[in-house]
């Protein structure tokens, strides 16, 4: 049973601030709340989808920014985004009819995934190099979209890096365009992939708003620090937390405290 009290109140806002803050600076900030919100106590499935609620609002922001800097074209952006809507209702569906325990093992594999990726390609995560390169073409960039949609719909951690790397590499845009088209698909397909929560009633409203109070803190922090720390310490704060979820949602940390000595003679 969760229980939303002052502790766990300062924890889900921690966790958006934190998310805030590492989406300004690099990206994949769900890589952060998802973890904090499932330790938090809520279970998997309510974090994911309270989780949308805090996306939501963040792409909003970002979206009017880039549009009022120009940087937005809405019609290249709307052609480009559409396949994400359908995709992001199978995903989200999925996500739905998974169990606690699926939805943990799931988030697991996926975080021990990315970790092996942010060790292997550290100047993918810098966006130095992109992490695949595909012939440009209107079916292959349906055929994509559509996929990462039902990866947003299902997850959404991390999607802003393949997102980003989709764009670039199937289109003309430059870095910054491809990242305004970015927030912009997210902020279509995230009211579909949140009804759907809505609707398995997966979804802690007063924790989402929690979450997206923290979030708009730690983005407008982000800023104002002018990338102080740096990418470097991005990542390995990534890497922690990624290392430590992946560990701890696989099941592994159970199987270790099983089998140690000490744990077994507690």
């Amino acid at each position: 049973m969760f229980d939303l009290s002052f502790t766990t109140g300062v924890l889900v806002v921690l966790a958006g601030f934190s998310a805030g803050f590492i989406n300004t600076l690099a990206g994949s900030g769900s890589l952060i709340t998802l973890p904090l919100l499932m330790f938090a106590g809520l279970p998997a499935p309510v974090a994911n989808g309270t989780n949308r609620i805090s996306i939501l609002l963040q792409t909003i922001s970002g979206t009017l920014t880039f549009k009022k800097n120009n940087l937005l074209d809405w019609r290249f952006g709307l052609s480009l985004a559409w396949p994400t809507l359908p995709g992001s209702l199978v995903g989200a569906y999925i996500a739905a009819q998974l169990g606690v325990q699926g939805m943990q093992t799931a988030v697991g594999a996926l975080m021990a995934i990315m970790f092996v990726l942010l060790v292997a390609k550290p100047n993918w995560f810098n966006g130095k190099e992109r992490p695949f390169t595909l012939r440009k073409g209107s079916k292959t960039l349906t055929i994509v979209m559509f996929i990462l949609g039902i990866y947003g719909g299902f997850l959404n951690a991390g999607i802003g890096l393949f997102l980003l790397a989709a764009i670039v590499s199937l289109t003309d845009v430059d870095i910054m365009r491809a990242n305004a088209l970015k927030i912009f698909t997210v902020m279509l397909y995230m009211p579909i992939a949140l009804v759907t929560f809505f609707v398995h009633d997966l979804v802690n409203i007063w924790v989402g708003l929690l979450l997206s109070l923290g979030s708009v803190i730690g983005a407008w922090s982000a800023v104002h620090a002018g990338i102080k720390f740096g990418q470097g310490f991005i990542r390995w704060l990534l890497l922690v937390v990624v290392f430590v979820s992946a560990v701890k949602f696989t099941g592994l940390y159970d199987v270790v405290m099983e089998v140690t000595p000490w744990a077994m003679n507690k």
